[in-house]
């Protein structure tokens, strides 16, 4: 085989490795731009063996409301009632009739950081305190009750941005399910 024939051949290779190169980053850049969320996305976030993670781009479409970043207690009305009980003293930090509070067993790393270059909005905190303000939503036609603790709220300039939590303690004791949301403040005025 002679040089020019080799030569050839090594130049159609290449130039199929660059096309395939090319298209490949150019569908997981599409692909990218499909995984960045709008506000009301809502994923499962177990707390239960510490270390689980969430790393995840959401778009913030306006300044004029801020955007909540919560983690859900989901109650199952058919769930027994000492699950419940149990479920309440996480949420609320006591029984209406029991005075003793259960210490928040949470402790969230919550990053958010501005990926689009607009703004230079960094954000890194530990999140270990119960929300005192939780929300409250039937969901699943009326079938679960969402307790929503706040992990954080601002109000944030349109762009994309990056938001990465880390569990950093095990809590066994949290056996019912819970959820990462991301969501527009929608309060009516």
């Amino acid at each position: 085989m002679s040089i020019r024939s080799r030569v050839g051949k090594l130049a159609t290779v290449a130039a199929i490795g660059w096309i395939t190169v090319t298209m490949t980053a150019f569908a997981q850049g599409e692909k990218m731009t499909e995984q960045v969320q709008e506000s009301g996305y809502t994923t499962p976030f177990s707390l239960q063996h510490g270390g689980e993670k969430i790393d995840v781009m959401v778009r913030v479409k306006d300044k004029e409301r801020g955007y909540y970043f919560y983690l859900v207690f989901v109650e199952k009305q058919d769930s027994p009632q000492e699950k419940k009980d149990h479920l309440r003293r996480l949420y609320q930090g006591s029984l209406m009739l029991d005075a003793n509070t259960t210490p928040y067993p949470v402790k969230l790393r919550f990053q958010l950081d501005s990926v689009d270059g607009k703004n230079g909005v960094h954000i890194d905190k530990v999140v270990s305190e119960r929300d005192p303000i939780y929300g409250t939503r039937y969901a699943k036609g009326d079938t679960e009750i969402w307790r929503a603790h706040s992990i954080h709220y601002a109000g944030l300039e349109p762009g994309v941005y990056r938001v990465r939590i880390e569990n950093l303690v095990s809590a066994p004791e949290i056996d019912f399910e819970t959820l990462f949301q991301f969501e527009r403040d929608n309060r009516k005025y």
